[in-house]
C-alpha cells in the first residue's frame, strides 16, 4: 500500500470516526426531567442572543422568565466620573512594588468610576390552565435539546396527550410556543404577561401589547447611601414594548380589557412573543434618541 493510499484511508478512518461521534453526541445532548421546574436553576433556558426565554413548563401553570440583552438602568455618560484618576497611578504603583497591598487598594478608589448601572428582567410570560377537576396529569416529562435549542414538555391526562414546544427564533427575535391538546376537548387556558418594571397592558385582536420603562439611574442593593436604590421617572429611561400573538387551530380566542388572552377548545395554539427596546447605542439617550 502507498503512502498516498494509507493516507486517504486514515482520512476516511477518521472521517468516519468523527461522524460516529456526532451522530452519538446529537443523542445525547438532551436534558431530561420527570416534573416542573420549581426554582430558576431548574428551568429550561433559551435564547437567541437578544431575547432569552426560561421556561418551567408548568402543568396547571406553565411560566416564561424573559430578557432582552439591552435592557438596562442608565443612559449615557457625561462627564468624566474621575478626571483626575490619571495622577494616582504612581502612587498605586509604588505600593505594589513594596508589597503594601490593602494601602494599594485603597488608593485604586481614586481611580475608579461610579457604580455601574444595573440590567433589568423584561417581565414573565404566563399560561394558566383550566384543569376543571379533570383526570390526574400522568408520564410527565421535560426537556430542553441541546442540539438544536428547543424546550419540551408533555403529558397525558385520561389517555390524551397533552405537549408544549418552545424556541427562539434568531432571524425573527421571536419566542414561538406551540400547545398541542390530545382531547375531544382542547386547550382551555388564560395567557398573561408581567413585569417588576412599570407597565401598562392593553389588548389587541388576537393577542395583548405590553409597554414599561426602567430606571433611569440605579445603585447596588448592597449600596446603604440612599433611600432607593432605584429611580424611576416616566420621561426618562430605557423603553420597552412587547408584543404577544395567539393563533389557534379550532377552538376560539379572546382577549380581555386587562390584556389577559382566554384559549378556549383549541387543539393546537401557536403563541408568538417579539419585544423591542429604545436602545439605540452607547451614546444614545433611551428616550430622546431611541
Amino acid at each position: 500500500m502507498t503512502l498516498k493510499q494509507k493516507i486517504g484511508l486514515f482520512s476516511a478512518f477518521l472521517c468516519a470516526t468523527s461522524l460516529g461521534v456526532g451522530a452519538q453526541e446529537r443523542h445525547e445532548l438532551k436534558l431530561r426531567y420527570d416534573r416542573p421546574a420549581d426554582y430558576f436553576e431548574e428551568a429550561l433556558v433559551l435564547g437567541n442572543g437578544t431575547l432569552g426565554a426560561t421556561v418551567y413548563g408548568g402543568i396547571f401553570q406553565d411560566r416564561i422568565s424573559l430578557n432582552d440583552i439591552t435592557l438596562w438602568t442608565g443612559g449615557p455618560e457625561g462627564e468624566p466620573y474621575s478626571p483626575e484618576a490619571y495622577k494616582a497611578l504612581p502612587e498605586i504603583r509604588a505600593l505594589l512594588d513594596e508589597g503594601k497591598y490593602g494601602e494599594a487598594n485603597r488608593a485604586n478608589r481614586k481611580i475608579q468610576g461610579h457604580y455601574c448601572e444595573n440590567y433589568q428582567p423584561l417581565g414573565t410570560l404566563i399560561i394558566d390552565y383550566d384543569m376543571n377537576g379533570g383526570p390526574r396529569a400522568e408520564g410527565y416529562e421535560r426537556w430542553l435539546d441541546i442540539s438544536n435549542a428547543t424546550a419540551h414538555s408533555g403529558y397525558k391526562a385520561g389517555g390524551a396527550e397533552f405537549t408544549s414546544d418552545y424556541f427562539v427564533s434568531a432571524p425573527d427575535s421571536a419566542l414561538v410556543v406551540r400547545l398541542k391538546s390530545g382531547s375531544a376537548s382542547g386547550i382551555h387556558a388564560r395567557v398573561s404577561f408581567t413585569s417588576l418594571l412599570p407597565h401598562s397592558v392593553t389588548p389587541t385582536k388576537d393577542g395583548l401589547s405590553a409597554e414599561g420603562y426602567v430606571a433611569y439611574h440605579s445603585f447596588p442593593n448592597y449600596y446603604r447611601g440612599v433611600d432607593k436604590t432605584h429611580l424611576y421617572d416616566p420621561e426618562r429611561g430605557m423603553r420597552f414594548r412587547t408584543l404577544l400573538k395567539v393563533m389557534p387551530v379550532g377552538g376560539r380566542v379572546s382577549s380581555f380589557p386587562s390584556g389577559d388572552v382566554k384559549i378556549d377548545g383549541c387543539r393546537e395554539v401557536l403563541i408568538v412573543l417579539v419585544n423591542a427596546t429604545s436602545f439605540n447605542g452607547f451614546d444614545k439617550d433611551p428616550v430622546r434618541g431611541g
